[in-house]
């Protein structure tokens, strides 16, 4: 899952690196459209992925009562 993120995260940022400008300078074509397409998928689908990760490893843990104590009324 690690490297999916930073696939996504990394490959999206070139892509757009490299269709934005060609897109910019006149090259409103099928392939800098499709770049820019692509880049605007992959890096929200990249940052989901990291907050998955993120939140695995800062969520609280779940607090479970022990049942030997369930019933104690002291």
């Amino acid at each position: 899952m690690v490297a999916a993120c930073f696939t996504l995260l990394n490959g999206g940022l070139v892509l757009r690196l490299v269709g934005e400008p060609w897109y910019q300078l006149g090259g409103e074509t099928v392939i800098p459209a499709a770049l820019l397409l692509v880049s605007a998928v992959a890096q929200p689908l990249g940052i989901a992925i990291f907050v998955v990760i993120a939140w695995q490893r800062v969520r609280p843990p779940t607090m479970s009562r022990p049942s030997s104590l369930a019933g104690d009324s002291r």
